[in-house]
């Protein structure tokens, strides 16, 4: 439960991630930029789930964009159109994607979770690869050309968003996103301030510790490992019924170092850190796009930004770590604190 005296501050939180949530498509109105805020509520989902076992648990995964693939293409085979697929309906294939990726991963978890630090990090890795070699060479997944045929998800079904709701395809997905982003912001909130948060912050501290207090490390670790997994398996049955279309590409080991870094970038150990780490990557790659568009343009070059991503990745977390070592959150924070420290300090002086 969260404390009594969290609680105003925490539902301050939560109403203007509303408000925010409500006045975004009122702001951008282009299909253009509502794609982009799909894009980033997708990835606001991994990152949250991620953020959870990283900044409260301690435990690295390198992973994730295997288990963001394997959900997805799970529903996506499940659910599909094309001769030989299953074409089941999406409130089948949905959720037997959610439950059968959180099954493989607790499976998985039991073994590979015993290890630390860099040693676990390597064993998620492994994971990512493997989870990535099956995406090309399962015949089911059609390979490198890309599985298509998704059905795209709408909100009560097409006829009713369309006629009654009369919604465009960006705005009925955004619908969606937000919406689940939001439920999942409550529930992560709900468990970080719960007996359960508790017994996290403390492996995160101190494993040894946490078992002298009578805390089932392995138990814990392996429940928020399996919960972050959840997490990213409903952002990859959203983002493959989005996009209708997907590719081993798109769940490859630099998704997974771009998840790792937005929680870097946002902050650990805060939920809306994660959401301001996904929001400024992922416009950071659209960013990235357009001026190496006016790059080539004015200076007759052929610079490709893309192979230097991960490059411009590496430096970014220099940078935050540098200046700004508990994410760009915890820098917020810490220079309102200051802030406030100041003008405290002037009113005594001026009183």
């Amino acid at each position: 439960m969260i404390k009594q005296n969290n609680l105003p501050n925490v539902f301050l939180k939560r109403i203007l991630l509303l408000i925010l949530i409500i006045a975004l498509p009122f702001i951008f109105k282009s299909n253009y930029y509502r794609g982009i805020i799909i894009g980033i509520g997708i990835y606001s989902i991994i990152v949250i789930g991620l953020n959870m076992l990283i900044g409260y648990a301690g435990q690295v995964s390198l992973g994730h964009a295997g288990i963001f693939g394997l959900s997805a293409y799970i529903t996506g085979i499940m659910s599909s159109t094309s001769d030989g697929k299953f074409g089941l309906p999406m409130y089948v294939s949905i959720p037997a994607a959610i439950i059968l990726t959180g099954i493989i991963i607790f499976l998985i978890g039991i073994p590979i979770l015993k290890l630390k630090g860099h040693y676990l990090a390597m064993a998620t890795l492994g994971l990512g690869i493997i989870l990535y070699t099956l995406f090309i060479h399962v015949p089911l997944t059609d390979g490198f050309d890309g599985f298509r045929k998704i059905p795209f998800l709408w909100i009560g079904g097409k006829e009713f968003a369309k006629n009654y709701l009369h919604l465009t395809r960006k705005l009925n997905s955004y619908i969606i996103v937000w919406s689940v982003l939001f439920v999942l912001v409550i529930i992560s909130e709900n468990i970080i301030n719960s007996r359960i948060g508790r017994a996290l912050k403390s492996i995160h501290d101190s494993e040894p510790a946490a078992l002298s207090l009578g805390i089932d490390v392995a138990k814990y670790k392996n429940t928020i490992f399996t919960l972050s997994a959840i997490y990213t398996a409903i952002a990859g049955c959203l983002f493959a019924h989005y996009k209708r279309f997907i590719a081993p590409s798109d769940f490859n080991i630099t998704h997974s170092i771009t998840f790792v870094t937005m929680v870097v970038v946002g902050g650990a150990r805060t939920i809306y850190g994660a959401i301001l780490g996904a929001s400024l990557l992922t416009s950071l790659t659209y960013i990235l796009h357009e001026l190496e568009h006016v790059f080539n343009k004015t200076f007759s070059l052929n610079i490709n930004i893309g192979d230097y991503h991960i490059a411009i990745y590496g430096m970014i977390i220099l940078f935050v770590m540098l200046f700004f070592p508990e994410g760009l959150t915890g820098g917020i924070i810490h220079l309102y604190q200051k802030l406030n420290r100041l003008l405290f300090k002037k009113k005594q002086e001026n009183a």
